[in-house]
């Protein structure tokens, strides 16, 4: 035990180590980059001025000159000019010390964006290394590979959707789930009986749920649904909803439907006299716990991600029940619809597995 507490904390130092290494030489990478980069190295603010709107939200604007030194190209000093909204996302304060990506038109020299692969690359290291040490590093690749092919079907499905005027985004995102869902378990978990269950449990749970939503959304003619607030996309927007739909359940029920294979297949192998209704009986207690939990996380993220719409719709004086109808609205169907995914995906994974295993010993 000493002995693998001493390999653990010499595999932390590395990672320590090694993580300050991809900082340093991310931080001076400059010579490999085609466009300018630049040391900020002095910063004076001027015309400093604070507005309030009607609502009385106060905003600060003001101008930045900046004195940056290039750090490729050519080594000389240039001046830049930076103006800055408080409120707004896409302007930015420098300070002294930071780097700039930079443009240059014809001598002349502006901001592109902040220099940030100094802060991406230990994390990156930080991220591959904890897996490599706490995840047997056979399991890592493949599920470093899952995330790769993945990533892959997802970038083919949207080059079709852009590229092909005949392309049914329905269809498409059925095929993409269900390869998905045969990659993610093949590579994982490998293609044995416990995996095919999952897979089935986890395809046949999202497309109920999905047509619970469609037929619920269709009964009652899209009231109170505000498709047109996705018009943007220059498709029609409810296949497109659908279609998100189907890829958001299939990852929310795609742990549930894994975990409580596991749980069923592991008792049934220490306790050979399980009868159906006792491992239908695990499999809907796991099952329970894990819901709860998964519910939480999705709506915890559906809300992560609006709370910067929110505050903006707030602040601009409108109701909250205007707010909950057109900003939330999708959101919150789409969430319902996830949370039906895991409900269902409780009895279809418990029964399959039960009775698989009643088969099998059959």
């Amino acid at each position: 035990m000493f002995v693998n507490r001493n390999n653990q904390v010499k595999k932390m130092v590395a990672v320590i180590i090694v993580s300050i290494l991809s900082f340093l030489v991310a931080d001076n990478d400059a010579i490999f980059y085609k466009q300018p980069v630049g040391l900020v190295t002095a910063v004076k603010t001027v015309d400093k001025q604070e507005q309030k709107d009607e609502f009385e939200n106060s905003d600060i604007t003001f101008t930045q000159q900046l004195t940056v030194h290039l750090q490729n190209k050519s080594k000389k000093t240039i001046h830049l000019t930076n103006d800055v909204v408080g409120s707004q996302l896409l302007s930015e304060k420098y300070s002294v010390g930071q780097k700039l990506l930079l443009q240059n038109y014809q001598g002349e020299y502006s901001i592109y964006s902040l220099k940030r692969d100094q802060i991406i690359a230990p994390l990156v290291v930080l991220t591959l290394s904890f897996i490599i040490i706490f995840v047997d590093f056979k399991k890592y690749l493949f599920i470093l590979l899952s995330l790769t092919v993945n990533a892959v079907l997802y970038f083919v499905f949207v080059i079709f959707d852009v590229s092909s005027g005949r392309f049914n985004v329905i269809i498409g995102s059925l095929v993409l789930a269900i390869l998905s869902t045969l990659v993610t378990f093949g590579l994982i978990i490998g293609f044995k009986k416990s995996s095919v269950i999952a897979i089935v449990s986890t395809i046949a749970a999202s497309l109920v749920s999905v047509l619970i939503a469609f037929v619920s959304i269709y009964l009652t003619g899209n009231n109170g649904v505000h498709f047109e607030n996705s018009e943007f996309v220059t498709q029609p927007p409810t296949t497109l909803f659908f279609a998100q739909m189907i890829i958001s359940v299939l990852g929310a029920v795609m742990d549930e439907t894994s975990d409580i294979t596991a749980a069923i297949f592991t008792i049934s192998e220490e306790n050979q006299n399980s009868t159906f209704a006792s491992l239908f009986k695990h499999g809907m207690s796991a099952g329970k716990e894990i819901m709860g939990t998964l519910i939480n996380v999705l709506f915890m993220i559906f809300i992560g991600e609006l709370i910067p719409m929110f505050l903006v719709y707030l602040r601009d004086g409108n109701e909250w029940s205007y707010i909950f109808d057109q900003v939330l609205n999708l959101g919150i169907l789409q969430t319902i619809t996830a949370g039906i995914g895991i409900v269902i995906a409780v009895p279809i994974t418990s029964y399959l597995s039960a009775i698989s295993k009643k088969k099998v010993r059959s």
